[in-house]
Parts: C-alpha cells; structure tokens; sequence
C-alpha cells in the first residue's frame, strides 16, 4: 500500500466517521465528538489544498481539490444536522415545560376547588 493509498483509506474513514457521529443517540449533546470531527474534517481540507495526495500527478491533481470539496460539504452538513438537532432538543424541552406547567396549574385548581367544597 502506498502513502496516496493510506491517505484515500484516512478520507474514507473519517467520512464513515462522519455518517457515525451523527447517527448516535444523544449525538449533538456530546459536541466534544461532534467539534472533533469537524476538526478532522478541516485538517483534511488543509491538507488536500496544501499538500495533496501524493499519488495524484497530472490531471489527477484535480481530485484533491474534489476531495476538498466534498470534506466542506461534509463540514456544512454537520452543522445543519447539529443546528436542527439541538432545534428539535429545545422545541422538546420547551413542550415537556410547558406540559409540566399545565400539569401544575390543574393541581392548583384542583387543590383549590377541593378546599372551596369542604369549607
């Protein structure tokens, strides 16, 4: 196996990375893991435009700059999902509120009229 070949194998890997630290429960509360692969994610990108894969000679130059791409497709993906996932958390944690606030004003009321009809 060659360096071009190792390095193709880490891209690879760090994309299946990607598919798997989003499709965890309770991922975008675990943003260490989430920021970690963002971070693998731009030091890819850096490499690619900066050195290259070394095997790439030509017109095959172009294709680390289609890796490039597709790592801050990557990049921009993972924010979308973080920004609607911890939507979705915040849109759940203000109806569980909500309900436990509902839940408390008919205790009140109840309380309330349960003392009103035994004075």
């Amino acid at each position: 196996m060659t360096l071009g070949d190792a390095i193709l194998f880490a891209i690879v890997g760090v994309i299946a990375g990607n598919h798997v630290v989003v499709r965890l429960p309770g991922w975008h509360r675990r943003l260490w893991l989430f920021w970690l692969m963002q971070g693998l994610n731009l030091g890819i990108i850096v490499f690619l435009l900066v050195e290259g894969i070394p095997t790439l000679e030509g017109p095959l130059v172009v294709f680390n700059y289609v890796f490039a791409l597709l790592m801050m497709l990557r990049i921009v993906q993972n924010n979308t999902r973080l920004t609607a996932a911890r939507a979705a958390a915040a849109d759940e944690a203000s109806s569980a509120s909500k309900d436990k606030a509902e839940a408390l004003r008919q205790a009140l009321e109840r309380g309330r009229g349960g003392g009103d009809t035994h004075a």
